[in-house]
Order: structure tokens, then C-alpha cells, then sequence
């Protein structure tokens, strides 16, 4: 080919839109990922409160022990579960804070609220409200420190009777995909 120069490799302004897209695109991704790891870290917690009580349930059962499930009213972002392990061998059925042993105590990054703050898992593993009738309807809910939508796909913990389920508060109540 006579009269035409050979073109090799791309001009400066071939790069510099190249390069712009490409950092339009990272910044956009960039927020969508702080958004990913806040709904994580959310999903994280309400999965480590069911799997907790998951295994109180299963130690209450296996140990023939009650176990009890508190979420301080002073402290909103802590959770413990007690093995009643006081007056020994087999506990008294009540709680004690400073005798029966904590088998769990997790702080986490969230408040921690429902209408219950304390639950009572006795040895056939029926958890039980402080009044020791079979919970109904009850729930564990996480939320923003600040009040802040969560924007997870899963923010609480529903507690009944015999079961246990993570779910989306709805406003009123934990919603499970049952």
C-alpha cells in the first residue's frame, strides 16, 4: 500500500476516553461495594444470633440443662446465653449472672431489639419466655445504631416455641420465607 502510512497503537485521546470510562466505572462499583459489605456484615450477625441459639437448643437438650438467652437491657448491643449451671450439679431453673456459666457473649455492631430481652430454652430444647410460657411470635431484631435502613436481606431472628428463623423485620414482625 503506496501513499497510505501504516497506523499502529492507539492516539492519546483513544487512552484518555479508555481511561475515564474506566474510572466512572470503578468509582460506581466502589459504592456499590461499601453497600454489599454493610448488607454482609448485617446477614453475618443475624446468622451468628440464629446459629447461637441453634446450638443452645441442641447443649440444653444434649446437657438436660435450661439455658437462657439474655439480651441486657443495658447494654443493646450485647448477647450472652447462660448454661444454668448453679446450685451444682444440674442448676435451679432461674438465672444467675454471676454463678450460672456464660457459654456465649457477643457484642455486636447493631442494636439489638424485640419485645423480649430474655429467652429460656428448658432441657427439651422449647424456648420459653421469662414468664415461661411458649413463645409465640417473638423476635431479635438488628438495627442501625443511628437508625439508618440496614438494607439487608435478612435483619432478624424469628423465635417461636420450637423453632427459629432468620428473616426481614417487616415493621411488625420478623418475616420468614415460610
Amino acid at each position: 500500500m503506496q501513499g497510505r502510512p501504516e497506523t499502529e497503537g492507539f492516539t492519546l485521546v483513544e487512552l484518555l476516553v479508555v481511561l475515564a470510562i474506566m474510572g466512572i466505572v470503578v468509582v460506581a462499583m466502589g459504592f456499590q461495594y461499601d453497600g454489599w459489605i454493610g448488607k454482609h456484615r448485617v446477614e453475618s450477625k443475624a446468622r451468628e444470633i440464629y446459629a447461637d441459639m441453634m446450638n443452645a437448643r441442641a447443649r440444653a437438650i444434649d446437657r438436660n440443662r435450661v439455658h437462657f438467652v439474655n439480651m441486657p437491657a443495658a447494654d443493646t448491643s450485647k448477647f450472652l446465653i447462660y448454661e444454668d449451671s448453679s446450685p451444682s450439679p444440674d442448676g435451679d431453673g432461674s438465672l444467675s449472672t454471676a454463678q450460672d456459666a456464660v457459654v456465649v457473649n457477643t457484642t455486636v455492631p447493631y442494636r439489638l431489639t424485640g419485645a423480649e430481652r430474655q429467652f429460656i430454652i428448658d432441657p427439651r430444647g422449647i424456648i420459653v419466655n421469662s414468664a415461661g410460657l411458649p413463645n409465640t411470635g417473638a423476635a431479635i431484631r438488628l438495627e442501625d445504631v443511628d437508625g439508618a435502613d440496614l438494607n439487608a436481606d435478612y435483619d432478624c431472628v424469628a423465635v417461636s416455641a420450637t423453632r427459629l428463623n432468620v428473616g426481614l423485620w417487616n415493621g411488625t414482625s420478623c418475616g420468614t420465607n415460610e
